[in-house]
């Protein structure tokens, strides 16, 4: 199905040939419709791109509008749908090979149950900083040990810490039975900070967005079409992420918001942390507001992954370094004054993998991470709360020196 036929107004004879077939699908035990995706154009910059752009997805929207009416017609029937998306795997080269991936998915055992509690969810993560992506990585455990299907909307570092925990140990949504667990990591484009000598650069951040902003919306909206709209979620998860939010709103599923931040919305801060800086306390706040609006609030105690309530931690008395947890790279002053603390640290998120004097660096290693935690004597940190919780958990003395105009870390050292 071309856009070109929404623009001529073919829709309703578009809609009126599927709706044909839904009574010759519905006389088979276990039909199937495959939807075939052609892979979207690159856009530049200039407003002829982006004029291209939106018209683009304008008609691909009307096509999401038609299959929803036509997704309706499949509500408690043995019809399953599923998509592939044509020159998405490198390892297909000809055209018969995508042909015959098109016919397996067709004859893929269908093994659903009327009994089946298995969810198509959408999960969505902000892939700035690990801390999210640890704790989403917890629940993508336990919805996946109820044998549930998620596919995963996730940016930046955080993307390859999921993919590489769970991609190569359960099967794709599309190929997956009922009751049989199955996850997709995809990759957006999402926000990222800048930071310059360890304070948070708001102007730069903005700018840089609006730079990529062409390619974050060609890049978010072919995610969008290609992986979601023809797999239906029927529900969604969002850690901060607005994607899954804003999916969610546009096709009425229901949304669990999983996250820390809304604390500053939903809660009494005291006057102590607010005053501390007026104008960046209601800024943050106006914020996370506007970002994923309108949720009833439960307070739980914290998320913890279990190679956290597994460490052995070794008593603070007996430990020989400090360990440094670092948001950003740009503290230029962090080294002289460690080196001068003469104290060993061990030193993560800074890029680098040597020693210096009495400085060790590592690049971010979950299993190293954890356990260089629960043998430091002390931590030196930024104040993301992921890792807060599992220094208390672990019985860790912090240190928390927050990034300057970071808000949320200020109220969660705080």
């Amino acid at each position: 199905m071309l856009y070109e036929g929404f623009e001529s107004r073919e829709s309703f004879d578009l809609l009126t040939v599927l709706k044909a077939f839904i009574r010759l699908l519905q006389k088979s035990p276990s039909s199937r419709i495959i939807n075939v995706y052609g892979e979207m154009n690159e856009y530049d910059s200039d407003m002829k791109s982006w004029t291209k752009l939106f018209r683009d997805y304008s008609a691909k929207f009307e096509l999401d509008k038609l299959m929803d009416q036509f997704y309706e017609e499949f509500t408690n029937t043995n019809i399953k749908i599923s998509s592939a998306i044509l020159g998405n795997d490198n390892n297909i080269q000809t055209i018969v090979e995508e042909a015959d991936r098109i016919v397996h998915l067709a004859i893929l055992p269908f093994n659903s149950s009327p009994k089946s509690k298995t969810m198509r969810i959408l999960y969505g993560i902000v892939g700035e900083g690990m801390g999210r992506a640890t704790r989403s990585k917890v629940t993508l455990e336990i919805l996946l040990k109820e044998q549930h299907h998620v596919k995963v909307v996730v940016s930046n570092r955080a993307y390859k810490f999921l993919h590489d925990n769970f991609s190569k140990r359960f099967p794709s949504c599309d190929e997956a039975s009922e009751g049989e667990a199955a996850i997709d990591i995809i990759k957006i484009e999402g926000l990222t900070m800048q930071y310059v000598n360890n304070v948070f650069d708001e102007k730069a951040s903005v700018l840089h967005t609006m730079q990529r902003m062409p390619d974050m919306l060609n890049k978010n909206l072919d995610a969008y079409y290609k992986n979601l709209v023809s797999w239906m979620p029927q529900a969604v998860i969002s850690d901060f992420d607005s994607f899954a939010y804003i999916f969610a709103k546009i096709h009425g599923l229901p949304i669990l918001s999983i996250d820390n931040q809304h604390i500053v919305q939903r809660y009494v801060i005291p006057e102590e942390a607010r005053e501390s800086n007026p104008i960046a306390f209601y800024t943050y706040k106006c914020f996370v507001k506007a970002k994923l609006p309108r949720c009833n609030t439960i307070a739980v105690p914290p998320i913890l992954r279990q190679s956290i309530l597994d460490a052995k931690p070794l008593p603070v008395e007996h430990c020989e370094y400090f360990l440094v947890y670092q948001s950003s790279k740009s503290d230029t002053s962090l080294i002289s004054v460690l080196q001068a603390f003469g104290e060993k640290c061990i030193i993560y998120e800074l890029g680098r993998e040597e020693k210096v004097d009495n400085l060790k660096f590592k690049d971010f290693s979950e299993h190293g991470f954890v356990d260089d935690l629960a043998c430091a004597k002390g931590v030196f940190d930024n104040g993301g709360l992921s890792l807060m919780n599992e220094e208390v958990s672990l019985q860790r003395p912090f240190l928390s020196v927050p990034v300057e105009n970071q808000y949320e870390q200020v109220l969660n050292a705080w």
